[in-house]
């Protein structure tokens, strides 16, 4: 029986180290695909950021020209608006 668990020592030996090996290769490809997958979602989200700054930037603009439209209505606006207010 002595040879029969020594004979198979190596090929369990053999079988363990390819498991390991396999195991090993698996969480390098696991943490690869990650890596590259937070890449690529890092790249859309800085897309989006500078899609939405843009938006935002033209909205602002118009916003203030449109307050600047508005200051100058009121500035320019005659005093009889003010003789209406006292009625």
């Amino acid at each position: 029986m002595k040879t029969y668990k020594s004979q198979n020592r190596p090929v369990w030996a053999l079988v363990l180290s390819a498991i390991a090996i396999i195991g090993v290769l698996l969480g390098v490809r696991c943490f690869v695909d990650y890596q590259r997958e937070m890449h690529l979602l890092e790249e859309r989200l800085m897309a989006q950021a500078q899609v939405i700054d843009e938006n935002l930037k033209a909205n602002l603009y118009s916003v203030d020209l449109i307050l600047k439209n508005i200051r100058q209505e009121i500035y320019n606006t005659p005093t009889g608006l003010e003789s209406k207010l006292d009625d």
